[in-house]
């Protein structure tokens, strides 16, 4: 069936236009029909006459599907999941052969349900979120057959999340997921947010994508079901500020009053507020704890004259003659929010010719140095 996919599409465009055994419900996808649970549809089918049919669902469900030849004539059931959303029937086009049709929709389907020459067929699966695609084909003239998908899941009341407390650090993600109980019941659709989304958002599927530091409630609701909740504590975060300039740290849906301590004043500084100051080239934090979660900031400071002392010897070991190294400009910017140098060189290649380079040099969240080639 795979194989004559393009054939089946344009035979049942035509059966549409001209109204042959197709019933009133109105398609979603072209040439798709699609089932409703627990509606039954009859059809009538002539020699050869294929039919397709639809059906899809946002949570995993277990389903139920019959079709039955109501006048003793067989027919053929084919099911394909859709398993690659890119899939665009305009590339189908550009296959050569049948063969290569096989190749194609291995890459985008996977088959699901499958039966020929029967009369009567009849089964039940479990649907992850997708759509399927159903071709149904009639051998005979004046083929009847009936259709019809049932949802025939246990579905709970009730879930619980992988984790009630969730630590994180700022830029990073974590996904939660949603168990039902009993656990081999179905869950319906889960409603997911965020309490503070300054703080940490939350994807459709659970995915907690962490933005600034404090504290915020990810809730999952259960559509007629109860609501599951995780703390998530943003509690950790870098900082990076070239000597002599500042920045305010705060803590969202926290303490109004933060107590900050720093572990090395000579390297950075801490007021009341929360203000920041970078003196010396190096690596600090600075830490609050409240509610037993300790929450720590790492300060990288940049002096400018100290890199600019370390950037022959970190730029050498990417040039194929180290010795031939030049340096024409240096340039104080900045490299993904970091203080870095900008610079401007040049140096032999493996042929021996001078070729002309830049480059950014900036320490990372170790203090350590970072070479970036343009």
């Amino acid at each position: 069936m795979k194989t004559s996919k393009k054939i089946i599409l344009t035979l049942i465009a035509f059966l549409f236009t001209i109204g042959m055994g197709i019933s009133d419900a109105t398609p979603v996808y072209a040439y798709e029909t699609p089932l409703e649970y627990g509606q039954t549809y009859t059809y009538t089918g002539e020699e050869l006459q294929d039919f397709a049919f639809s059906f899809e669902t946002s949570t995993t469900k277990k389903l139920k599907l019959t079709v039955q030849s109501l006048n003793g004539k067989e027919l053929c059931v084919d099911g394909y999941f859709l398993i690659n959303s890119d899939y665009d029937d305009d590339d189908y086009d550009d296959y050569d052969d049948y063969d290569d049709y096989d190749d194609y929709d291995d890459d985008y389907y996977d088959e699901l349900l499958e039966d020929f020459d029967t009369t009567y067929f009849e089964s039940t699966f479990i649907m992850n979120p997708g759509k399927c695609t159903l071709y149904i084909t009639t051998y005979e003239d004046d083929t009847q057959f009936s259709i019809c998908l049932q949802d025939v899941g246990t579905y709970t009341k009730s879930i619980k999340l992988s984790k009630s407390k969730l630590k994180m650090t700022v830029g990073d993600a974590q996904t939660l997921k949603a168990k039902p109980t009993p656990s081999n019941a179905m869950m319906g659709k889960i409603t997911w947010k965020s309490s503070n989304k300054s703080v940490a958002e939350v994807s459709s599927n659970g995915r907690v994508n962490a933005k600034k530091l404090g504290k915020t409630i990810i809730s999952a609701q259960l559509a007629g079901g109860n609501t599951a909740k995780c703390t998530v504590y943003v509690n950790n975060d870098t900082i990076y500020l070239a000597k002599g300039k500042s920045k305010t740290v705060k803590l969202q849906n926290v303490s109004s009053k933060v107590s900050w301590k720093v572990k090395n004043s000579t390297i950075a500084t801490v007021s009341k507020t929360g203000k920041v100051t970078a003196k010396k080239d190096g690596k600090t934090t600075i830490t609050y704890k409240k509610d037993g979660i300790s929450y720590t900031v790492n300060i990288i400071v940049t002096d400018f004259k100290e890199l600019e002392k370390k950037a022959r010897t970190a730029i050498k070991p990417y040039l194929k003659d180290p010795d031939s190294l030049k340096i024409y400009t240096t340039s104080r910017t900045t490299y993904d929010e970091k203080p870095a140098l900008f610079i401007s060189l040049g140096a032999k290649n493996s042929y021996g010719a001078y070729v002309r380079d830049y480059c950014w040099i900036y320490y990372n969240n170790q203090h350590k140095i970072k070479v970036i080639f343009l």
